[in-house]
Order: structure tokens, then C-alpha cells, then sequence
């Protein structure tokens, strides 16, 4: 079962120990896509049919670009993650103390 259904179900549930994993899945999809980016813009303009231009003009368009709403997503959800596992594991050291 992909991540995003377990995810979303404990979410959903309000289950903390989800958090770490939801931080280490968020954390991967931003790099990927990251990488996915810099492939895109790495690439040579112009080849010999223009495939690459078109490619890049459509991935990247600012109105409708197809990978960077999936980087900033991933982007959001890893700071959010950053802090709701610091609050838990403040709360745990806190309780200890």
C-alpha cells in the first residue's frame, strides 16, 4: 500500500507516530523532484528537434509547471513534519525531566 493512503488514514486518526516517517517521505519526494528540476534545467536547450526546449518550457512554466507545485508540497509538508516531531520529542524530554 503506497505511503499517501497509510499516511493520510493516520493523519486522519490523529496518530503521532506517523510524523517521523511522514518527515523522511516528505524529505525523499523533495529530493527527488529536486533532482528531477536540475535534469531539466542541466539539459542542453536545443538539440537537434527542440525536444528539450519544449520540455523545459513546459515543466517549468511559473503558471501551470508541472514539478515545482510537487516541490513546494513536499517542501511544506517537511517543515511542518520538522516541527511536529520537535514538539513531540520536546514533550517527551519535557516529561521526563
Amino acid at each position: 500500500m503506497p505511503f499517501f493512503v497509510v499516511g493520510s488514514i493516520a493523519l486522519w486518526r490523529g496518530d503521532k507516530r506517523i510524523w517521523p516517517l511522514t518527515l523522511l517521505y516528505a524529505a525523499s519526494s523533495a529530493t527527488t523532484t529536486l533532482a528531477c528540476i536540475t535534469t531539466i534545467l542541466a539539459t542542453p536547450a536545443v538539440d537537434h528537434v527542440g525536444l528539450m526546449l519544449a520540455v523545459r518550457l513546459i515543466a517549468l512554466r511559473p503558471a501551470d509547471g508541472q514539478y515545482a507545485p510537487f516541490l513546494l508540497i513536499a517542501l511544506v509538508i517537511m517543515v511542518e513534519c520538522v516541527g511536529q516531531c520537535s514538539a513531540l520529542l520536546i514533550g517527551a524530554a519535557w516529561l521526563r525531566a
